[in-house]
């Protein structure tokens, strides 16, 4: 269950996770209920339906968009650190180099980012401003360079090379992404034709009885 809230957390969707629980539940009931007293073999085939419903509607409704949007918040991560990095270099502060960065960059990271700033001044501290967005990340690269500010707002450590490590496997990771995704598009296509020419021919043995 933690698991489910923490992954509806990271999505940003205000939504209780024992409702989203409770309501696959409660519809892989109703599917198994309905195959069972429906078909003949419906008491092999309606846990099978039920069973695939319970997992596959967490699989879609929430580990498919945070997989797409964690691809976006890295996509527009890479320019945010980037800028971050720039400031820190020039001597700046982790506040101050926060508030220029969301300056040049806008979109959903910088607005994460910002949202810190906004804490600071409703009396957070640093810390605890860095950690609860270290908790809305879903990127595992962003929570690391959060983290990694984290350790220098409490002890002063040295980041630089740290953020720009990181930096540099987030970069790797989304160029493997675009390059996975433009390798799969001709299968995609593909498969697409298939099913359009598997349509039409249906249609038309239909029609031609």
């Amino acid at each position: 269950m933690k698991k489910l809230a923490k992954k509806i957390k990271l999505l940003g969707i205000d939504y209780d996770a024992r409702i989203f629980n409770a309501l696959r539940l409660l519809f892989a009931l109703i599917l198994l209920l309905y195959f069972v007293f429906s078909f003949e073999m419906g008491y092999i085939i309606g846990p099978i339906v039920a069973s695939l419903f319970f997992v596959l509607c967490e699989y879609i409704v929430i580990d498919l968009p945070l997989r797409k949007k964690n691809v976006e918040i890295e996509k527009e991560g890479i320019s945010f650190v980037s800028a971050l990095l720039l400031n820190l270099k020039g001597g700046k502060s982790i506040k101050v180099s926060i508030k220029n960065s969301s300056r040049v960059i806008h979109g959903d990271v910088s607005n994460k980012f910002n949202k810190v700033l906004n804490d600071i001044k409703l009396g957070f501290t640093m810390e605890e401003s860095l950690k609860d967005l270290s908790e809305r990340l879903p990127s595992v690269y962003l929570q690391n360079i959060v983290l990694i500010l984290i350790e220098n707002a409490k002890y002063g450590t040295k980041i630089l090379d740290s953020i720009e490590w990181q930096l540099e496997a987030m970069e790797e990771h989304y160029d493997n992404i675009v390059i996975g995704h433009k390798k799969i598009l001709p299968i995609k296509l593909c498969l697409n034709t298939l099913l359009f020419l598997g349509f039409m021919i249906g249609i038309l043995l239909y029609y031609t009885k």
